[in-house]
């Protein structure tokens, strides 16, 4: 278990801004700045005399991602910006010390007295709320002053996941709690992140490339992106913004959506006239805007592979797929229903042939794995062949996306420690084997915060699994916790029995490493021996 857990630190590591921003990624000389992003995403722009820059940063990792620029550009461009302004979670533990460190960067370029500085918390629970607004309507404001500015500005917007709940302002015609009460039953109902954020789009005066409107006619808008959505499309991270809608109309999809999640008919038509006024408006911006992302979940599940093999010697480390955004519960069903099938299979119960079954070749996972990576074709061949006594090789497999999942009951959780739950009751009902092959199991969101509380997902192997076996009541709990969304209050409350009962259980199951001031989704680990 200590494996996974030092694999997810690794994976968080690899896609923190410190690590992004250190490898090149801006130089500044002569007057130009050269922002590149891997092999293909590159932008140049030119900083004349006396154009200034304001940088904008939102999300859960905007502290983080300012003072990383700030820290790898050299002191001639730091004065040339004239204005920083961040909106970051108000429940980020090192907020302090992020708004020390950029501060001091900038006092030791000896210009922060010429720098509008403005920081402003909000959204502790990831839900906007008052202090979002106003921050947003600060950032308007402050688009709109640099019209004065000498020359019109280059912005250079730092977005990160979280920052629909951050920069957050309705339409004139949408009510706060109105907008609210859509997406949270969206959310309950389990809409995709795209739904939500086309949803988000419609009632918003910001969202949807709608800041855009307020930036002076001249300026230059480069968005540097992290991303924490499925296939990176800029226009939906973070609800984009700073990005020009993909498409000239999309009223028929919103409608669509809106009417799938049950919302009033006013709302549904307010939603789509504000829509189609932003087109209009938008249809009128001529601004040269440069996107770049930054970083994605392709990077964090590299550094797991390798880390894997380098640092823990498993044998075989295969990523099934890194575009998950199905259900929670289907998730784990196919995952544990495959192992279930194959270490069945090696325990001589059911092995009548020597080819993988019609389930697994049928398996979405595993025609996703053997699409894009031979090792998934190499670990069934391995799997269905007799192994050795002496030695049976270590494989981890890794799910990394963004699941679903409805939400019922009014307990406390998240989708990552509903998914460890669903796990760990299977892993119950099928002790034996599972216990056998020394099966592990993570999921755990790579922003730190898995639903509204402090627990970013939870792990489990077979000293935890027997341990509730061993507990009538504790096993009871499993069932009533799944089926009442309580998987926060039965990990916290396993976790002080399992304390209580052994001193090297002292991390437990849950995974609790506050806002780790990143997010590119969700990471599911699963290792064992074959």
């Amino acid at each position: 278990m200590r494996h996974l857990r030092a694999l997810f630190d690794t994976a968080v590591a690899s896609v923190k801004p410190a690590s992004v921003f250190s490898n090149g990624l801006l130089k500044y000389d002569l007057g130009k700045l050269s922002i590149e992003a891997g092999l293909s995403q590159r932008v140049n722009v030119d900083i004349i005399e006396n154009r200034g820059v304001f940088v904008l940063a939102f999300g859960k990792a905007s502290l983080a991602m300012t003072y990383s620029l700030l820290r790898e550009v050299p002191t001639q461009f730091i004065r040339k910006i004239k204005a920083i302004q961040a909106i970051y979670p108000a429940s980020l533990m090192e907020a302090s010390e992020a708004l020390t460190e950029i501060e001091n960067i900038c006092n030791s370029s000896n210009i922060s007295s010429s720098i509008d500085f403005k920081f402003f918390p909000a959204a502790p629970e990831n839900i906007p709320d008052q202090n979002s607004m106003s921050a947003t309507e600060n950032v308007i404001k402050s688009l709109i002053n640099t019209s004065t500015w000498p020359s019109p500005p280059v912005i250079i917007v730092l977005i990160s996941g979280g920052g629909s709940a951050l920069l957050s302002l309705p339409a004139d015609e949408i009510g706060q709690s109105e907008k609210l009460e859509v997406i949270k039953q969206m959310s309950k109902n389990g809409a995709s992140i795209q739904q939500l954020n086309t949803v988000r789009s419609a009632l918003s005066k910001v969202k949807g490339g709608q800041l855009l409107a307020f930036v002076p006619e001249g300026s230059t808008v480069v968005n540097l992106v992290m991303s924490d959505i499925i296939g990176d499309p800029l226009y939906l991270i973070a609800s984009g913004p700073t990005v020009m809608p993909r498409e000239k109309s999309s009223v028929e999809k919103l409608q669509s959506i809106m009417k799938l999640y049950g919302c009033s008919d006013s709302l549904i038509s307010r939603a789509a006239s504000n829509l189609v006024a932003s087109r209009l408006v938008l249809e009128k911006v001529t601004i040269p805007v440069e996107n770049l992302i930054v970083c994605s979940n392709t990077m964090a599940v590299k550094a797991v592979l390798d880390d894997s093999v380098s640092k823990w010697n498993f044998d075989h480390s295969l990523c099934l797929t890194s575009t998950y955004q199905g259900s929670v519960h289907d998730m784990v069903d196919i995952i544990f229903s495959m192992l279930l099938e194959i270490m069945t299979h090696l325990q001589g119960e059911d092995s009548n042939d020597n080819q993988p079954s019609e389930f697994q070749t049928a398996n979405p996972f595993f025609k996703t794995a053997l699409k894009s990576d031979i090792f998934a074709e190499e670990f069934l061949k391995l799997s269905f062949q007799p192994k050795s006594d002496s030695k049976k090789p270590q494989t981890l497999l890794i799910v990394a996306g963004e699941p679903t999942m409805n939400v019922t009951g009014n307990g406390i959780g998240g989708r990552n420690q509903h998914a460890t739950l669903l796990a760990l009751k299977t892993y119950t009902e099928n002790f034996e084997i599972f216990s056998k092959h020394e099966l592990s199991f993570l999921s755990a969101g790579t922003d730190g915060q898995d639903g509204p509380n402090e627990s970013a997902g939870a792990v489990i192997d077979q000293n935890i699994a027997s341990f509730v076996m061993q507990s009538a009541e504790t096993k009871s709990n499993v069932e009533t916790s799944i089926k009442n969304c309580d998987s926060y209050n039965f990990f916290d409350c396993l976790d002080k029995k399992l304390k209580a009962a052994n001193k090297e259980w002292q991390n437990g199951a849950h995974i609790k490493c506050g806002h780790t001031g990143t997010n590119v989704m969700d990471l599911v680990f699963v290792s064992f021996k074959l």
